[in-house]
């Protein structure tokens, strides 16, 4: 059977709307309940997409795009409105019946939902292999890396028996389709028969988790070291999961990211859960890729500065610089704010930005081994005192390899660092990077502008640039293209607020009093014929047209009139509507306003057809002027609010 009404009312009652939103967008409060950023739907430099936490709703007034929090899952995760109830659901708790999901509802799921249902339920059944039978060796090993039984259940860790088909075989049982399983990277099919087996066997588990907290894929670790076999089994590239868009941690340690402003990157998984277990919870690791633009843009959702920590050995330095150049060529400025951004000076222009900063440990070292060595104080301590900005880094990192030791080696360190500079987005960012590249390189500033100018104008690396510098992560939306904007009355506005918010009453008082042929032609009056049919089958609630049940256009209308309602307030004062003492008198002076202007709209037609009358004789133009008279009359009555029979 379908999710219930009542549950789903559950779920949308027990989720936090600012929570929510603020995994994807960095929101600002405006307001008691309001807040803002960038729209998460298309590239805008203002914040123009606004957050209601007191009604539910967000809504963007650049590209037109609304709706309630699970409108939201669905747009930004590319799922269906079930796969978004349950995902809120699991996410605050609130608990749904594996049979409120059958095998009608799998077969109507989107790609996203079929591939996310069965990574759940893989993360779900490793779990559980966990510390049961052959399990039991895993847990011993994860225990014996220091992780407690908290950590372990935290973030999901489990184990893949040693068997080709185990989870294959408790995933048909369960009524998932094999080729779901396929195509979510659980299984793989046989190339000599028919047939699939499991990617995963006498494995140690890390479930990879989304930024919003879904399950999009796995690493596998050898349990016994076996030289023929990769140490490690990453989940493939799906539908659901695209490892340069995915920090491992990012979603358990976004809160200490915001708090501290700040994010530790780091290699591996086991890493950032030792460094999360010991209290710095802002540690994220790669999945398996070197940093990536989307992965700078994601991070710079929750921080203002990225630390590089890397081992000390050769590869884990050829990381750091590898990192530290696409943290500083995806910086961002306030492109809104120039001016000022001038007025601070070099000095604070990062600070507009992500600052970017790496970190080598100790030889033989790795951040794992260090925090359970010398704790996460000792580990906070050494990140501050040794930090380093990416061009000192970079410098000393070719001193202790010999580059160096010579004028050639010299001059193409200096090169390598002006190619990094040359890829910033902001003129200003790259002064401030060519004054740093002076100081350590000991070069006078006038000579590397000079040599900077031939790197900007070097064809190979002009073509290059703009790649890195406007890489962006804006999620491809899965609904249409939301409407242009749409011009509607203030008191159309009112009206059609009002019902939504107060409903069946205020659906009778106001379309029992109004025409439909009243709304203006369009979204107007198609959006007042949709409240009247849900009317039909009652009740009408503003949630169901938040969450879509009535189309794609009803919902980013209202979305768009319950978030603009303090404007449509101001449009009332400058038609001079009297204070609205309760929600019917305020109906009732929309209605009279709107009545008004459309007799005002065909009085002015009328004395179009009294003027052309005037030449064609006296009995025309009599008759002309009487329709006139009486569209004055009509007009008086409904200023006397006759059409309310008497009762206002």
């Amino acid at each position: 059977m379908p999710i219930s009404d009542d549950k789903i009312a559950e779920v949308r009652a027990a989720t936090d709307l600012v929570a929510v939103i603020g995994d994807t967008v960095r929101l600002k409060r405006q307001g008691a309940t309001r807040f803002v950023g960038l729209c998460p739907f298309h590239n805008e430099k203002s914040p123009s997409f606004s957050v209601d936490a007191a009604h539910g709703l967000y809504y963007c007034f650049g590209c037109h795009r609304g709706g309630d929090v699970f409108k939201f899952v669905q747009d930004t995760e590319g799922v269906g409105f079930l796969d978004a109830v349950r995902h809120l659901a699991e996410r605050f708790g609130v608990p749904i019946p594996e049979d409120e999901a059958d095998d009608a509802d799998r077969e109507r799921a989107t790609e996203a939902e079929a591939l996310t249902a069965a990574l759940r339920f893989a993360g779900k059944f490793f779990y559980r292999q966990l510390g049961t039978g052959e399990g039991a060796e895993a847990l011993a090993y994860l225990r014996g890396r220091g992780f407690t039984d908290d950590t372990i259940k935290a973030y999901g860790l489990g184990y893949a028996p040693d068997r080709w088909d185990a989870l294959l075989n408790a995933a048909l049982e369960a009524g998932y389709d094999p080729d779901v399983l396929e195509r979510a990277g659980l299984v793989i099919r046989r190339r000599e028969k028919d047939g699939f087996y499991d990617r995963y066997r006498g494995r140690v588990m890390f479930p990879i988790f989304s930024h919003t907290g879904r399950v999009v894929g796995f690493g596998g670790r050898q349990l016994v070291d076996d030289k023929t076999q990769p140490k490690y089994v990453n989940s493939p590239e799906t539908a659901v999961y695209q490892k340069s868009r995915v920090l491992y941690g990012l979603y358990a340690g976004r809160q200490e990211i915001r708090r501290t402003e700040e994010a530790i990157l780091v290699e591996g998984y086991t890493d950032v859960l030792a460094m999360h277990q010991a209290g710095l919870a802002n540690a994220v690791a790669t999945c398996g890729t070197a940093l990536t633009p989307d992965q700078v843009q994601l991070i710079g959702r929750y921080a203002k500065r990225i630390v590089l920590l890397y081992d000390a050995d050769n590869a884990g330095t050829g990381a750091a610089l590898k990192g530290a150049g696409t943290v500083v060529a995806n910086l961002g400025l306030d492109p809104d704010d120039e001016q000022a951004t001038r007025r601070m000076g070099v000095g604070e222009v990062l600070k507009k930005g992500l600052m970017v900063y790496a970190v080598s440990l100790p030889p033989g070292d790795d951040p794992d081994s260090y925090t359970k060595t010398h704790g996460a104080e000792k580990l906070r301590e050494y990140l501050g005192t040794h930090r380093m900005d990416f061009v000192a880094f970079a410098r000393r990192a070719a001193e202790r390899a010999g580059r160096l030791a010579t004028a050639d080696g010299q001059a193409e360190v200096t090169d390598e660092l002006l190619d990094v500079v040359a890829a910033l987005p902001s003129p200003l960012l790259q002064q401030t990077y060519l004054k740093r590249v002076a100081e350590e390189m000991d070069v006078p500033t006038p000579s590397l502008a000079e040599r900077l100018e031939q790197v900007r104008r070097d064809p190979r690396r002009r073509a290059a640039a703009p790649a890195v510098a406007d890489a962006t992560l804006r999620p491809e939306p899965s609904a249409p293209p939301a409407p242009a904007e749409i011009a509607l009355l203030p008191p159309e506005r009112e009206l059609l607020v009002l019902m939504l918010e107060h409903g069946d009453p205020m659906v009778e008082l106001v379309l029992g009093h109004m025409a439909l042929d009243e709304f203006t032609d369009g979204p107007a009056r198609r959006l007042a014929a949709t409240v009247a049919e849900a009317y039909e089958e009652g009740p009408v609630e503003r949630d169901g047209f938040l969450s879509g049940k009535y189309g794609p256009e009803a919902q980013a209308l209202v979305a768009r009139l319950l978030a603009a309602r303090p404007v449509v307030s101001d449009g009332w004062a400058k038609e001079g509507a009297n204070v609205r003492i309760d929600a019917d008198e305020s109906a009732k002076s929309a209605m009279t306003l709107l009545k008004t202007a459309r007799v005002d709209a065909e009085i002015e037609r009328q004395e179009g057809r009294v003027r052309v009358a005037a030449g064609q004789g006296t009995d025309a133009l009599e008759a002309e002027q009487r329709r006139l008279m009486a569209l004055h009359t009509l007009r008086r009555e409904v200023q006397a609010r006759a059409f309310l029979h008497g009762d206002a």
